[in-house]
């Protein structure tokens, strides 16, 4: 069996917040295609993706997708010197993921076998409320209710407001992604309450976690944390920092009393090693569609 292309399917969908996904598949003689998936947070991202994707499918072509780790470190090196991190780690994920899917296909196993087989029946899931519905405190309080009810024991959201001025309804932090590590008092007062209101509804049993997607310096991060440990006893305060700097995630974690979660940017299993090794997170999330794959 040989790889004969490797396509990336831009798909538009209402279902992601993005307003679309990226699949991967892999193509072979033989008929039996792999799919993988690596869906990034802007367009313009997923088109870059997919330009390289082509590419690294001329580079490919004719090899054996049983070989998967040779694969994996065939492409992954053929980046080292631009920078094997962000896109490039995100199209190795993608191509692993669809070789995988190939080989379970071709063994008529699901992957979870070929790793070694299952190692518990269930696991612990969090959600996320749409906060588009978030219009009234009313609002809010039905769409709470409606996760608590559904058997959710936890919840995830960023109560932060994007920063500065508006244009066509879009705040300039969101248009022109430009963070400068700050958030007014105001919008630091209102995503106080919102959790205080949302940790009420939700009640004591439920998990509430929050998401600062990277987008604060220092000083900042350590305020609206301790605002919201104040206001809704959170369970998590994720990624409070941007993620170019370790140095900033430790001060953050020495000065406040909420666990860390960290990792949904960090690519590759070496870029947790640090985290690890010197506790700089409580939990880590790696995304398997950016940090390398199954592999």
């Amino acid at each position: 069996m040989k790889i004969t292309s490797i396509r990336p399917w831009l798909v538009r969908s209402g279902a992601s917040y993005w307003g679309e996904y990226l699949f991967v598949e892999v193509t072979t003689d033989e008929g039996v295609s792999g799919w993988g998936e690596i869906t990034t947070t802007t367009k313009l991202a997923n088109r870059a993706l997919c330009t390289i994707l082509r590419q690294i499918g001329l580079a490919v072509a004719g090899e054996d997708p049983a070989r998967i780790e040779h694969l994996w470190h065939k492409i992954f090196r053929s980046f080292t010197y631009m920078g094997s991190r962000g896109a490039a780690v995100e199209c190795v994920s993608a191509i692993d993921i669809a070789l995988w899917d190939i080989r379970g296909k071709v063994l008529g196993k699901p992957i979870y076998e070929l790793l070694g087989g299952p190692v518990r029946d269930e696991i612990a899931l969090y959600t996320h409320p749409n906060q588009a519905k978030f219009t009234s405190k009313e609002a809010v309080v039905r769409e709470i209710r409606d996760i608590v009810e559904s058997g959710h024991t936890g919840l995830k959201f960023d109560p932060f407001p994007h920063q500065g001025p508006s244009v066509d309804g879009v705040a300039r932090e969101r248009r022109d992604g430009y963070l400068d590590g700050a958030m007014t008092r105001k919008d630091e007062r209102e995503a106080a309450e919102l959790t205080a209101l949302i940790r009420e509804t939700a009640g004591p049993d439920v998990d509430i976690l929050i998401d600062a997607h990277g987008r604060f310096d220092v000083p900042t991060a350590i305020r609206l944390c301790r605002s919201l440990e104040e206001a809704g006893q959170i369970d998590w305060f994720e990624e409070p920092c941007p993620p170019e700097s370790l140095n900033a995630l430790k001060q953050v974690r020495d000065k406040v009393s909420a666990p860390i979660s960290w990792g949904e940017r960090g690519h590759t299993k070496w870029d947790f090693v640090p985290v690890l090794e010197n506790k700089l997170a409580d939990y880590i999330m790696p995304d398997v569609t950016w940090t390398g794959g199954i592999t």
